[in-house]
């Protein structure tokens, strides 16, 4: 028998620009991105920007509530790179959870794939929902270390369009819209979480 697997297609046009170019999930955000490049911001200037605008835009995929990485290539080729990802707390240990299957119970030097994040399942989903599962977010930390090595603009600036964002709101995406039904159960245990993202029982 014979077996044919299709590769899917994706059109696409390319662009070149001249004096800088900024990409992102959310359209708004790059627009954020590009404005400041408009009113000579630097690459730096405006990925920490965009950043910003992306958490408040995104708040399924990005925000100052996480972690992440920031590569940075400066004019004369050499690279710099920020991690900032989340810290959990001094004493966290595996032994805080319990979990679905015992063979799965992590020990020093293991390495497996394991459902998501390459973690072993734990009960009641401990490690994702309450208490034991805060870190120290990274993202602000990040960001802010990554503009006053090498931006040129001050952070007011360039947090100040995610602000007017928040603050004026926006249309949610669809894709948005479906995370929130499918977490509502959760979000209704949280009243201020709740009011914001389903004042109506609804997005």
């Amino acid at each position: 028998m014979d077996i044919h697997i299709s590769k899917p297609e994706f059109s696409h046009y390319e662009l070149i620009a001249r004096n800088g170019m900024v990409t992102a999930q959310h359209s708004d955000a790059a627009r954020v991105g590009a404005n400041i490049l408009e009113r000579g911001g630097n690459a730096v200037d405006a990925a920490v920007a965009t950043a910003f605008a992306s958490g408040v835009l995104l708040p399924l995929s990005n925000g100052i509530g996480g972690g992440g990485l920031m590569v940075i290539r400066m004019p004369d080729g050499d690279t710099k790179c920020i991690d900032y990802g989340m810290v959990t707390g001094e004493n966290a240990s595996p032994e805080m959870f319990r979990y679905e299957d015992a063979l799965e119970v992590p020990h020093p030097g293991a390495h497996r794939m394991s459902r998501r994040f390459a973690a072993p399942a734990v009960v009641d989903n401990e490690n994702v929902h309450g208490y034991k599962s805060i870190s120290t977010p990274g993202t602000v930390a990040g960001l802010c270390t990554a503009l006053d090595a090498w931006g040129s603009f001050d952070l007011k600036d360039v947090i100040e369009p995610a602000a007017t964002l928040a603050e004026s709101g926006y249309r949610i995406s669809f894709a948005l819209t479906l995370a929130i039904l499918r977490a509502r159960f959760l979000i209704s245990r949280i009243p201020a979480t709740a009011n914001l993202l389903t004042p109506d029982g609804f997005p």
